[in-house]
């Protein structure tokens, strides 16, 4: 049975063509004192529904896959995951994970469960906080 709060979604899926449009806008790492490091990156997504040939917005507001990965996830596989968690995105969300090794990667939907226009900007490498593309 569908729990309550996923249940449009579900419906959605079944009764539309649902494409995402998902995105990691930024990403970096600080080290902590005690040796591990701490991951920010903000993450923004929407969705559009194919209708009588015409695309339309879909409210955005569900929960996505977002992992930290020690090489990229394309050549590293689940092998490489530092962390995974779920994420609810409501258009744009921010993720803080640590681990416990130097990240390197961090991707939405990594594990492909989402049709996404643009696949290319799911990744995005790790920058050290303060270094160009990080946050200051």
């Amino acid at each position: 049975m569908t729990p309550e709060d996923r249940r449009v979604l579900v419906d959605q899926w079944w009764k539309q063509v649902v494409h995402y449009d998902l995105r990691v806008e930024s990403a970096a790492y600080e080290r902590l004192a005690d040796g591990r490091y701490r991951v920010t990156a903000r993450v923004a997504a929407a969705k559009t529904a194919l209708d009588d040939g015409e695309e339309r917005p879909l409210p955005m507001d569900e929960e996505l896959d977002v992992a930290v990965f020690s090489r990229h996830p394309s050549a590293g596989g689940r092998d490489a995951v530092l962390w995974a968690g779920r994420l609810r995105v409501d258009g744009a969300a921010e993720v803080s994970a640590v681990v416990a090794e130097e990240p390197r990667y961090v991707a939405v939907d990594p594990f492909l469960r989402r049709i996404d226009r643009n696949r290319a900007d799911n990744v995005r490498e790790v920058v050290r906080a303060g270094r160009a593309g990080g946050p200051e």
